[in-house]
Order: structure tokens, then sequence, then C-alpha cells
């Protein structure tokens, strides 16, 4: 019988015969243990076929049962001229560098090929080989150009590289180690593999180029995850590399930073621990595929999420930011995962871009908009109807949408677009806007400041709290009251304020942004001086005003006060015009400030003209009247302007004292004449004080 073993002294096989009887006791005591394989060492010049070319035994091995070895001596250049089965190949780690061609090898007995090659030295095999498996374990370069299928590529150390059509196989399992890269930079149309892993440590990297890696048969989370890294560059240089998942589940726990495209088909990715593709350009999701992060350790980020109806996102209670949005996703996003123990409720968030959410999504956690927009199509959701929303720049839009249901939304800066969003419970707002062709229906509304352009509706009531402006200028339906406990509420619509009762706080103002605008709402005056502030418009607030509060009137434009209102508190006309056609007569004193004027056929309470403070009763045309339910006081240079025909003139009907104080009486339409001064001072019920030619 013969057999190999190593020479413990020099290190070379040899061979040698036993006799019989000694075969026979060997095979007695080990009948199970298989006869290693014939070894044969390079040493010729070239040509792989030739006897004479190898070492030790002068054997080609070419055939079952024979291996080769190649160190540092021989020629670097090796042609294979014909096809061969050995059990093995390996690079010693004293190996020279080698440009291995020629014929296919096919590796028998579970053999391979092994490259133990010392850092600096370069191995590359252009022929195709089949079977065994690969162990890239020195710390030289391995590349490969053939059509190779290995059960599994091991690399340990070094570089493995992929170049041209070169690959693995595409069901070879690669598993990395320590430091070692498996490189696909030169090729020319990427690679496939089997499934990827490594040995935890996070050290390994994958360098992509320019190309997309294919994962087809992905393993589990204790076989199928890789913790290293997954990049652009390598040996070939170029960005924009890629991942296709195509089978099985792949488990990423590294920081990877490839900056191509993400596609997951028939197959899931995961997330685990730290893991990251932050910066792959886009994520796609088909063919029932799905995207997990329930076992991520905190947030993780994507650029862009795109896919069809079957795709599934599940988030666990992680967070998903979307950093660069620019496609269209129509599948589900929702909590849960392959993490059975992740439990939690997962949210999403936008900061960039524009995303589209085109699938029933259910996921519990929220959305928050930071930038960006988010689009809601089609029968797109913002997850489960009891979820929140939370924007505080970029938009939010619906698409036209009318079906998405939300528990609240909190808007702090940002617009709200383009369709109708149900709340269960509040839209809090304190800055940004609600667009025109927006409509948020809601259990009640909170607000500091903001532009609501957009309508307000549902049976909630309005509170409009701190120092800020907070605009209404949309046609709105609410039902509920509105409480403005602070700052200014600028209008710009008839029905800002929906039906309901609105209350005015200490301090407040009540703006107006339009010209010909009429409140019906009734109005209480809960404070000691809220304002209402006309500019330079006509407006009508139709609706009683109560309370105990008092009233200032601002804006050079006219504020027409139709009904008969109760509240108790001073009016103070300090700009423009007060047109009182209903009642103020309960209001304890209504002061004309300087070039203001109080007109009207209505009836005011006791009233004090103010210098340069007019008070021209009626409505303009001779024969009208307002009533002073109380005293009518004219301070010196105030100005009494009537309307006198020869027939008749405007005039106050004061049912207490009338003192002109010096008042000016401008008896407009009328030329000087006795008749014309009777009928002027019969205007305020006395006869005397009229100015010379009034």
């Amino acid at each position: 019988m013969i057999f190999s073993r190593f020479d413990a002294g020099v290190g070379l096989p040899c061979r040698r015969v036993l006799p019989a009887a000694a075969a026979l006791t060997w095979a007695a005591l080990l009948p199970s243990v298989a006869l290693a394989s014939e070894v044969s060492y390079w040493g010729g010049n070239q040509i792989y076929d030739v006897g004479t070319n190898w070492r030790i035994t002068h054997t080609a091995p070419v055939a079952c049962g024979w291996s080769a070895e190649f160190d540092q001596v021989g020629t670097s250049s090796v042609v294979v001229e014909n096809p061969i089965v050995p059990d093995s190949w390996t690079f010693s780690n004293v190996a020279q560098s080698y440009s291995v061609s020629g014929a296919p090898v096919s590796f028998c007995n579970a053999g391979g090929l092994t490259n133990n090659a010392a850092s600096g030295v370069f191995i590359t095999i252009s022929k195709n080989m089949t079977g065994g498996t690969l162990s890239q374990a020195g710390a030289g370069t391995l590349t490969l150009s053939g059509s190779n299928s290995f059960t599994t590529s091991s690399i340990s150390s070094g570089t493995l590289a992929l170049s041209g059509s070169g690959s693995v196989g595409a069901s070879s399992s690669v598993v990395l180690g320590g430091t070692g890269v498996f490189d696909i930079s030169q090729t020319t149309s990427g690679a496939s593999i089997g499934s990827l892993a490594d040995d935890g440590a996070g050290a390994a990297t994958v360098s992509l180029g320019g190309q997309t890696l294919t994962i087809t048969n992905a393993g589990s989370a204790n076989s199928g995850t890789f913790s290293g890294t997954i990049a652009d560059g390598g040996i070939g240089g170029g960005s924009g590399g890629g991942l296709t998942v195509s089978g099985g589940t792949l488990y990423l726990s590294g920081t990877n930073s490839y900056t191509g495209a993400t596609t997951i088909n028939f197959s899931a990715l995961a997330l685990k621990d730290s893991g990251s593709i932050a910066n792959s350009s886009l994520l796609t999701i088909d063919n029932y595929g799905q995207f997990d992060i329930s076992y991520a350790s905190s947030a993780a980020s994507i650029k862009s999420l795109a896919g069809d109806s079957t795709g599934v996102v599940t988030l666990g209670g992680n967070t998903l930011t979307i950093t660069q949005g620019s496609s269209t996703f129509y599948g589900t996003i929702g909590d849960g995962g392959l993490n059975e123990f992740g439990g939690g409720s997962g949210s999403i968030a936008v900061t960039g871009g524009t995303q589209i959410f085109a699938g029933p999504n259910s996921y519990s956690g929220g959305t928050t908009i930071s930038g960006g927009t988010l689009i809601i199509s089609g029968v797109g959701t913002l997850g489960a109807s009891t979820g929140t929303t939370t924007i505080a720049a970029g938009a939010l839009d619906f698409g036209g949408t009318t079906g998405v249901q939300q528990a609240s939304l909190t808007q702090s800066g940002g617009i709200v677009q383009n369709g109708t969003l149900t709340l269960s419970s509040n839209y809090n707002m304190s800055g940004g806007t609600l667009a025109s062709n927006a409509t948020i229906v809601a259990a009640a509304f909170d607000i500091s400041a903001g532009n609501v352009a957009g309508v307000l509706a549902g049976s909630g009531g309005l509170d409009k709290s701190g120092p800020g402006t907070l605009t209404l200028s949309g046609a709105n339906t609410f039902s509920g009251n509105t409480d403005v406990t602070g700052g200014t509420v600028a209008v710009g619509s008839s029905s800002a304020f929906g039906t309901g009762s609105v209350s005015l706080g200490d301090g407040t103002t009540l703006a107006f942004l339009a010209n010909g605008l009429t409140l019906t709402n009734p109005f209480s005056l809960g404070g000691a001086d809220p304002t209402i502030d006309t500019a330079a418009g006509t407006i009508t607030m139709g609706g009683v005003i109560s309370g105990a509060g008092a009233l200032t009137k601002l804006g050079s434009g006219t504020l027409i006060l139709s009904a008969n209102n109760t509240y108790t508190g001073a009016t103070t006309l300090a700009v423009g015009t007060l047109d009182v056609t209903g009642s103020i007569a309960a209001s304890s004193l209504t002061t004309v400030d300087a070039a203001a004027t109080l007109t009207g056929t209505g009836t005011v309470g006791n009233a004090t003209i103010l210098p340069a403070g007019i008070f021209a009763p009626g409505n303009g045309t001779p024969g009208s009247s307002m009533t002073i339910a109380g005293n009518l006081a004219f301070q010196s240079a105030a100005l009494f302007i009537v309307q006198v025909n020869p027939a008749t003139a405007s005039l106050a009907d004061v049912t207490g004292v009338a003192s002109l104080g010096g008042a000016t009486v401008n008896a407009a339409g009328c030329i000087p004449h006795p008749v014309c001064r009777t009928i002027a001072a019969r205007s305020v019920g006395i006869q005397s004080k009229i100015a010379a030619g009034g």
C-alpha cells in the first residue's frame, strides 16, 4: 500500500511502500480513514499538464486523488491545456504571484481552491472552476475572471476579487472573517452569490465599485448575518454599487456605505443592531419582498422607498426615516416584523425629497415631517387611524384623497395641502400653513399661530392661545366655539369662525384681511381690552356681542355693528369709523378719539367725542338719526356733522344730557340760513352753542 505524509524534518512529502503485513495492520486499526491525496508541487515551465513540470512526484495533478501546490518555484504563468479533475489547488504562504489560464478545472473529493499567499502577492485565475470550496486565507489577492461554481467561498484574510464575468457561483455561500475583502468592482455586470455572512467581528468588507451584488439564497438571523461593510470603491474603483436580495433573508448589522440601489424580490432584507443602508439611493421592494428593521437597535434611515403593492416594510418599534424621497411605494408599512420580541409601535419620518405612500399602511407610532414632501395617494394612509402626525417643515399632501384618518395632527411649520384629513382628536397648530385646498375635520382645534387658508370642519371648537398670529381665510364649517385667549386672529373669510360663537380675551386682537366681510357669529368680550382692527376695509359684525369686556376699534376702515349687542364694557373708537346700525346701548361709555368717526342709525349709550373726533348721526342723509341712550358730550374742537336740507336734518336723539362743549357743528348740505341753524341745533335737542357760520 502507498500513502503520503509530510516529513517532519524537511516539510516535503515522501512516498513509502509498506510491507503487506504492515498495510493490513493499518487497515485493521483505521478502517474508516480515507487516504490523503497525493500532492505535486509546481516547479516547471508554464504547461500544467506536463508531468516533468512538477517537483517530487513528477506527475501532473490532473485526476482525482491528486492535488497541486504552488509556491515560489517555477514560472508564474501556468496554462492548463486539457480539462482536469484534481482534488485541490493550494497557493502556499510563500507563493509568488501567478497567472493561471486554460481549460476548465473540476475539483473532486470535496476539494477546492485555497489561497494562503502573503500580502503583495496576486493570484489571477481566468479559467472556469467547479466543485468543492474556495478558501481565501492569506493576506494576498486572488482574482477570478472565470465562470466558477464553489459550494462555499470563505475569505478570512486578504482579498477575493472577481473581474470581467468572473463568479464564485450563484449558489455559493460567501463567508468573510477578520479583515477579509470580497471585491466585485472589476466585474462587467456585477455578481451573484447564494448567501453572505461573516464572523460577526464587523471588520470584513464587500467592495462593489459601481456594480451590483445579488444574493440568491440568503440564510437566517444566525447564518445569514453580515456585520461588515458593503461599500463602493475597491480595486476597480467606481461608485453607485447596489445590492439585490432575491432569495432567503439577509441580515445586515454593519454600517454600509454603498450608494447604489437596494432591491428586494421574493425575499427579505433585515437591518439588525446598528445595521444601515442609509446611503443607498433607492430601496425597492417588489414581488412579496420585505424590508425589516424590527431587529435594529435604533432608528434606521433610507433615501427613498419604492415598490409594488405586494411589498412590505416592518418596523417593529423603530422609526424609519426617509431622507431624500423620490418614488412611490404601493406596499404596506406596519409594526411587527421578523423579530418576534420586537413589539412596539413603529413610526415614519420624512426629512427631504418627495415620497409618495399609495398603500394601506398600518404602523401605529405616527408620522413626522421635518422637511421634504410626503404625498398620500390613492388608498394610501398615514398608518393606523389611531396614530399621530407631526409636521415641522416641508409639506403633507393628501393627493386629493378624502379618507385619511389620524388621532391628531400637530403642525409647527410647513404646509398641509390637497385633500381631507379626519382627526378623532385635536389639530394642534403653532405655525405653518393649511392650504386653501385642504380640509381638517377635528374634534378640537388648538392653534397658537399659523395660516389656515383651508377648511376647518367637524364638531370641534377652536382654542387660539399664545402671542402669535392665526390667519383664518378658509370657508370653515366647524360648529364648535372659538376661544381666543392670546395674540391675534386675522380673518380673511366671512366663515372664518365656522358656525359657533367666539370669545375674545383680554389683549387679544381680531384683525380683518379683506374688505366686505360679514361675520354672523355671536361674540363674547371676556377681557378688559380686546381689539377689532378693520384695516382699510368695511366689515360687518352681525352677531350679538356680549360680555363684560371692553371693545377697541382700530384700522382706518369701517366697522358696522348691526346686532343688538349687550356687552357692558367701554367702547373706544381709536381709528376709522364705527357705524352702529344695531345697538351698543349697554356699553358703559363710547369714546371717539381724534380723527375717528361715530355714525349710524342704531343706538349708542353714553358717548364722548374727544377733540378732533367726529360724530355724524344717521346714515348720511337728512332725516336719518342715531339714538344716544344716555348722555352725549363733545369736548372742545370735536366735530358734529349733520346732513341738512331746507326741510330736515340728520339728528341725534339724546335721552340724557347733550353738551357741545365748544364743538363745531358742520351742517352739511345747508346754505347759511337761520332755518338751517335751527334744524342743526334741534339735531341735538338744544338751541344754543352753535358755532358761528355752522
